[in-house]
């Protein structure tokens, strides 16, 4: 599975690397299920690179999966879709009509609307607070002594490594922020990368100012030692 821009990271797989692993799985007979759901949060000035792009043999073996939930701010909405060959498609509908029910009409009208253009104009004003937003936190954590971390391509989260040495690890970290500081932020070993943290700027510039002065305060405290 591959998530390209990335959750919990922001990175965009290059387009070598993409090359690398479709060989690999051609080779090794494997399905890709590409999580594209954040395909259109990219601020290299170009697309993403795709694991399809000139690899027409993996067609018949690959799924790309997205949704409105990120591009449109559409999350309540619950509507999201699968591209995928026919075969495949009829085996995921087996499992999901006896775990999920149908999307609402209301739902299927709104996302149908989206992606037709009607909201191109939103999607675009939301993309550049994105970039600027993006700038905005990462500036605010390089200011921060301990915290390591890479800009990220996309998405609209930073993953910075910090110098926590509590028993509890990440986690303990996260509960400390949300009990003493009042900040909720995601710990890193919810996604097997222990001494990092996830956090998101889908936010006004506001919270986003203070999330980063509440975060720099607690770990100036000594609490990181």
């Amino acid at each position: 599975m591959l998530n390209s821009p990335s959750n919990p990271t922001g990175m965009v797989y290059t387009a070598e690397a993409l090359r690398g692993i479709a060989e690999a799985a051609l080779e090794a007979g494997l399905w890709i299920i590409s999580d594209d759901i954040y395909e259109d949060l990219v601020y290299l000035g170009t697309p993403a690179p795709h694991v399809l792009d000139g690899m027409p043999d993996l067609l018949d073996r690959t799924a790309i999966v997205s949704g409105v939930s990120k591009t449109f701010a559409m999350t309540g909405w619950r509507i999201g879709w699968a591209v995928a060959p026919e075969g495949w498609v009829k085996m995921s509908n087996r499992v999901q009509e006896h775990t999920t029910s149908n999307p609402t009409s209301i739902s299927q009208w709104a996302a149908l609307a989206v992606v037709a253009g009607e909201a191109d104009a939103e999607k675009a004003s939301m993309h550049a607070a994105f970039a600027r937003r993006r700038d905005l936190i990462c500036s605010l954590l390089s200011r921060i002594p301990g915290l390591e971390f890479a800009k990220p391509d996309g998405a609209f989260y930073v993953f910075p490594r910090v110098g926590w040495r509590g028993e509890g690890g990440s986690a303990e970290l996260c509960r400390l922020l949300l009990e003493e500081a009042g900040l909720a932020v995601i710990p890193g070993s919810a996604f097997g990368a222990e001494g990092f943290l996830r956090l998101s700027f889908a936010a006004s510039d506001g919270d986003i100012e203070e999330g980063s002065r509440r975060l720099g305060n607690f770990l100036s405290e000594g609490r990181s030692s």
